[in-house]
């Protein structure tokens, strides 16, 4: 029986909480999970202490996932490239759930051709916490990879509602405010049998992957030169300062919307984009999904600029343009790559 490679990474299933604060415990995460698992009454659980092999990633590494930087995302990736995946039967990666739909959305474009299930798992609460969600979805990774489930990179996560749902890494968002569920966007649902064993989701078809012509890393992974910018009331775009930066992607409010005054406003989006043009810098808006009932202010600005309307996630198109940059895309191609589908992101 091929192992499952397991990776703790840190966040909230990875700690402890002493008192009223929670706290990284490198020691003991590794043994908690497959313990408890062991004892659930999942059908592999016999055979949990054959089940796991821990990848053994340092434990100086390990971060509350608010701390996650490029640099950690590098360090992560490097040993993830210490495997040979095809040699286990998938890979868990324990993760803090404050990054996770960045995480999700980077690795979901790097390992877009995974040959084994790849399952990022989270908890909302320590796991020694009688109500936290980590044991859930961990097992549920566990009894899904060993299904079969198609190789991709997926999320699954119990909600508070207790729904168990799936999520495809590419289109995970990152939770709404003061909550600890994450949207089901594109998601599928899992269906529990008696026992709480998750039954194999009838998922879309076979994802299309088709090669750039191959997305192959030849530079570090780096945030150098992208520039993100979020959309609020009041957002001042004269202060931004574009020297040294190649990338700009930008957000929108829900419906996929930013302030479009038609003028030299300072709030307006339009003297900023025709900035962006001038230094030949590319300007992305995500998530922008076009379509016959789109607001006056999109479509205004997607037809008076040079801004680019990316149908997909914010952190799938901020993981998507590291990845690009990693792989030396060049800028003339970037636009096209962009907007290309790699592993299911693209929306509507």
């Amino acid at each position: 029986m091929k192992k499952i490679l397991t990776v703790y990474t840190g966040g909230t299933i990875c700690s402890v909480a002493n008192g009223k604060m929670r706290s990284l415990s490198p020691k003991e995460a590794p043994k908690v999970l497959p313990a408890v698992f062991s004892q659930s009454s999942s059908p592999y659980a016999a055979s949990a202490d054959l089940l796991f092999e821990d990848s053994a990633f340092p434990e100086e590494k390990m971060l509350l996932s608010e701390n996650m930087t490029p640099l950690a995302w590098q360090t992560l990736l490097d040993h993830l490239g210490k495997f040979s995946l095809e040699d286990y039967a998938g890979v868990i990666l324990l993760h803090g759930t404050d990054t996770l739909a960045y995480t999700a959305g980077l690795l979901s474009f790097w390992f877009a051709q995974t040959p084994v299930p790849f399952m990022l798992v989270s908890g909302n609460r320590p796991p020694s916490d009688p109500q936290s969600n980590a044991h859930a979805n961990f097992r549920t990774a566990v009894e899904l990879i060993l299904q079969d489930i198609s190789p991709n990179v997926y999320v699954p996560y119990r909600n508070c509602d207790g729904t168990l749902w799936l999520h495809a890494g590419a289109r995970l968002t990152q939770c709404p405010e003061c909550s600890e569920d994450f949207l089901p966007i594109g998601a599928q649902r899992i269906s529990l049998d008696e026992n709480g064993t998750a039954l194999l989701p009838a998922l879309p078809a076979q994802k299309v992957v088709t090669a750039w012509p191959a997305l192959s890393p030849c530079k570090p992974l780096s945030s150098a030169g992208v520039l993100v910018v979020h959309p609020y009331t009041g957002l001042d775009y004269t202060h931004i300062d574009l020297h040294n930066i190649h990338v700009v992607l930008h957000g929108t409010y829900h419906s996929g919307t930013v302030c479009a005054l038609n003028n030299a406003s300072p709030y307006s989006v339009f003297p900023f984009a025709e900035r962006c043009r001038q230094k030949g810098i590319p300007l992305f808006v995500a998530p922008c999904v076009l379509n016959e009932e789109q607001y006056a202010s999109a479509h205004g600005l997607f037809a008076n600029s040079s801004a680019i309307p990316l149908p997909m996630t914010l952190p799938a198109a901020y993981g998507k343009v590291l990845t690009a940059l990693a792989c030396g895309i060049p800028r003339e191609e970037l636009t096209a790559f962009m907007r290309h589908g790699v592993n299911g992101e693209l929306l509507g």
